[in-house]
């Protein structure tokens, strides 16, 4: 028996020249430091904008999930199965990744430098493949992905449509309820308190943290492709559904016992009770969808002798496809050896081409530090304009609130906000003068802002009036409606040394060429400030409340653009 259990224990233990983690990474470990250090400035700043925004904030789990289930997992491998495909992406990926990384360099783009690092990863991945079958390798890189937010601001226009869509959605249980209540967009109105619902799709019950739960779950339970995209399409529906439970929460708390859940430790409390509850739901739903998806258990007989159905057949090839823990053939671990990646292409004897990677890590450092030296001054300049800086009294209006607004740093409506409420004593019409900043690329197309808000452009004009002898200073407004308000905005762009900025044509609408034009501005208008005048109200504003707005917009820009060029 002693002698049995020896044998068992001798051929279980992997031999002694079985590969290290690091010797299936196609680099060596000079080629690996050089390509750290191409990466690490941008992917620094991919993370920092990350992390400024509230709805991607769990990405530092993804990450140690994606380390964890890597390492873990290539410890316990076995021989590999060698396929074309895997050697292709090896072979073009770190291609790939080179050109986007070069592009990202060019257009100073954070997000294109993490999808060019995801791409390399694919390779040592590749490469992991040829010597260690590690259990659900391209799941565990599919994680990476959920760093990646979606391009154009389409991840923005989501949320925007999502908080619209859970307003509602609360609204019309509240009205079940007979819970008295006002929503206007994103505003819920109870008697004696306003809440905002600006949390609805951020948070602990972010809908996109309540993805990556799934997405990590579905990956540690190696779930096959299309189980993982159920289960992640069952995650929003869930987040979705109990942030409307959480608005109808607080409503409720405020209007039949007068508590108040919307902030503080109340808020964070039911915010982790949700998120419970909501992983709750998602393991539910997971074991729901593992009884559904099951294959159809099919005979040998059957199947040599072709008498499957077919939809049995094809039923089982679609829940199959890609399956973990469908069982695959293995080679000898002789040839495990064999398939070793050579270092001497990438690393150790040429390190060409991660010297390049670290070349293009050093000229994306160069405009950072630029800009950030000519920021400094003009970030203080508008930090210091308080309440007193704009008169009581203006154009016949009166100064009767001011606010000072903390946003996200690269939020569409500026990371501040310096606001100061005028109203007309005799209609009681209120005026918003705001000072936004700061921006970069150039021209930030206010209008579209306010789109992206939910408000529906009825008219936009470019007007250029003389400020000064054969000097002319822009202006331009934009009439909006959303269901049943009427709005008016008035703006103008002016650089950190106080130069006006000229607005470009309506291509600025199409978000491609408005992103690609920002990327390509960054650095030479690096900090843009806008002036802006506000107004809206339930009924059509008439002319002279557009041109009140046109004349106070005049009269503060200057105002704010004689400040930063006195420094």
């Amino acid at each position: 028996m002693s002698s049995v259990a020896g044998t068992v224990a001798k051929t279980t233990q992997p031999p002694s020249d079985t590969p290290t983690f690091l010797d299936a990474v196609p680099f060596s470990r000079i080629g690996l430091l050089l390509i750290t250090l191409g990466y690490a400035p941008a992917i620094l700043m991919h993370f920092w904008n990350l992390w400024s925004k509230e709805q991607y904030q769990y990405f530092p789990f993804v990450i140690a999930a994606f380390v964890y289930l890597l390492y873990t997992r290539f410890q316990q491998g076995n021989p590999p199965v060698p396929t074309r495909g895997t050697s292709l992406v090896g072979r073009y990926g770190i291609i790939l990744a080179w050109i986007l990384l070069a592009t990202a360099t060019l257009f100073q783009s954070a997000w294109l430098a993490a999808v060019s690092l995801n791409c390399l990863l694919a390779t040592v991945l590749a490469s992991i493949a040829q010597v260690r079958h590690v259990k659900n390798l391209w799941g565990i890189w599919f994680l990476l992905w959920l760093l990646i937010p979606l391009p154009l601001g389409v991840d923005t226009r989501v949320i925007v449509r999502l908080q619209i869509f859970s307003s509602y959605l609360s609204s019309e249980i509240l009205d079940m309820l007979s819970v008295d209540h006002l929503m206007f967009g994103n505003v819920l109105q109870l008697p004696g308190q306003q809440f905002f619902v600006d949390e609805a799709c951020s948070g602990i019950v972010s809908i996109l943290a309540v993805i990556a739960c799934g997405a990590i779950y579905g990956v540690w339970l190696n779930r096959s492709p299309i189980h993982l995209l159920l289960l992640i399409a069952a995650g929003a529906v869930w987040a979705i559904s109990l942030n409307v439970a959480r608005i109808c929460w607080v409503a409720i708390a405020h209007a039949w016992w007068n508590a108040d859940l919307s902030t503080g430790r109340p808020h964070e409390m039911l915010g982790l009770f949700l998120f419970v509850m909501t992983f709750v739901a998602l393991v539910s739903t997971d074991r729901i969808l593992a009884f559904l998806l099951n294959p159809i258990p099919v005979s040998d007989g059957e199947e040599r002798r072709n008498e499957v159905n077919r939809l049995v057949a094809l039923w089982n090839v679609v829940i199959r496809f890609g399956d973990p823990s469908h069982p695959s053939t293995r080679i000898s671990q002789s040839s495990m050896t064999k398939s070793l990646p050579s270092k001497t292409r990438f690393g150790q004897r040429r390190l060409g081409l991660p010297v390049t990677f670290a070349m293009m890590g050093a000229i994306s450092v160069v405009p950072i530090f630029f800009a950030t030296q000519t920021a400094v001054g003009s970030m203080q300049t508008a930090n210091s304009f308080g309440e007193d800086f704009l008169p009581v009294q203006l154009n016949g209006l009166v100064l009767t609130d001011f606010e000072q607004m903390h946003r996200p740093a690269q939020h569409e409506l500026g990371e501040y906000s310096k606001v100061y409420q005028y109203t007309d004593p005799d209609s009681g019409l209120k005026y918003f003068v705001s000072i936004d900043f700061p921006f970069s690329g150039g021209w930030h197309e206010l209008c579209v802002c306010y789109k992206n808000t939910g408000w529906n452009l009825q008219k936009r004009n470019a007007r250029f009036p003389s400020v000064a002898e054969d000097v002319e200073w822009p202006i331009v407004t934009g009439g909006f409606k959303r269901n049943h308000e009427f709005g008016y905005v008035a703006f103008s762009n002016f650089n950190a040394d106080g130069d006006s900025l000229s607005p470009p044509n309506d291509l600025i609408f199409w978000r491609p060429w408005r992103r690609l034009r920002r990327r390509m501005l960054k650095t030479v208008s690096s900090r843009v400030f806008q002036v802006q005048v506000w107004v809206s109200n339930d009924q059509p504003l008439t002319e002279q409340n557009e041109e009140m707005a046109d004349d106070l917009l005049l009269v503060v820009r200057e105002r704010f653009r004689a400040r930063f060029q006195s420094y």
